[in-house]
């Protein structure tokens, strides 16, 4: 398992530790934002396939053939625009201050941003306010 981060379009690798060592497996490749993230978006599925793999390529002298690849542009995805809220801990203070009736939830109200355990911890926060524990 572990990751690779790179200075290709291609950003960052990520390796799965389960079946670690196994003769096959699974590579999340191109897990790329912000202006690379921007540039894999204008691509095809097969386009972008076909970079990450000769970003992997380039990374480790060598790529294995993708038997089967799967791609999200998640940037041009209806009603997401993205894969997680672009934001500072600044801002994750500011919309923290308290609201008598309002409470925000979601990675993006977490100091773990783009991560699921960020939207857990937040919505963990919510409910105990909701039940009057916090």
């Amino acid at each position: 398992g572990g990751m690779t981060f790179t200075d290709l379009p291609a950003t960052q690798f990520w390796y799965p530790s389960h079946g670690l060592g196994a003769r096959g497996g699974v590579l999340l490749g191109a897990y790329s934002f912000g202006t690379n993230g921007a540039e894999h978006a204008r691509m095809t599925p097969a386009e972008r396939i076909e970079a990450s793999t000769a970003a992997a390529r380039e990374v480790h002298g060598r790529a294995d053939p993708v038997r089967s690849g799967v791609t999200v542009a998640w940037k041009n995805m209806p009603w997401a625009g993205g894969a997680y809220a672009g934001k500072n801990h600044a801002q994750t203070k500011a919309l923290k201050v308290p609201h008598p009736r309002v409470r925000l939830a979601g990675e993006h109200m977490s100091d773990l941003h783009g991560w699921s355990a960020g939207a857990l911890e937040s919505g963990a926060e919510v409910a105990d306010w909701i039940l009057g524990s916090a």
